[in-house]
């Protein structure tokens, strides 16, 4: 599978209007042992981001998933954490880009706390045929809905 360019530090950092930002509170829950949101946490803020930014793109994954003709598998994930976030803190969780290849596109994401990034983040999800699992190029809907994405201002959750 060809993937699409990753995304740099930089590009990540210096976004200045993302697809999507939602804002949420640290959990009492999503904290470990050492007071600090566990690492794995920042997947399930990127993965709920990435379902709402393809929502307000006109695209709802339910029902992609209730079709059941193709699917979007996450095949990589990466994060790199600059600061730590602790209970009852006000982040925003942000997906600020996206590239596609023929058959994938990269998400990159950002989290920030008082203004200040926490964490930086790419996913990669691959396009297949469901019944198959066969790489299939990007669906028509999945293309229409990154269009209206890059062509609108940055949308608030």
């Amino acid at each position: 599978m060809e993937r699409p360019t990753r995304f740099t530090h930089e590009e990540l950092m210096s976004a200045t209007s993302p697809l999507y930002s939602e804002s949420r509170d640290v959990r009492f829950q999503e904290i470990d042992a050492a007071g600090v949101v566990f690492f794995a946490t920042f997947a399930d803020y990127f993965h709920d981001a990435y379902v709402r930014m393809l929502a307000s793109g006109g695209l709802s994954l339910p029902r992609v998933l209730e079709e059941g003709a193709w699917g979007l598998p996450l095949v990589h994930a990466e994060t790199d954490y600059l600061r730590p976030l602790r209970f009852g803190d006000t982040i925003a969780v942000e997906v600020v880009a996206f590239r596609t290849s023929p058959r994938a596109v990269t998400f990159g994401h950002r989290v920030l706390v008082r203004g200040k990034p926490s964490a930086l983040g790419q996913t990669v999800h691959a396009s297949i045929d469901r019944k198959t699992f066969s790489p299939i190029a990007l669906p028509e809907p999945l293309e229409a809905a990154l269009s209206r994405l890059a062509n609108k201002p940055s949308v608030a959750g």
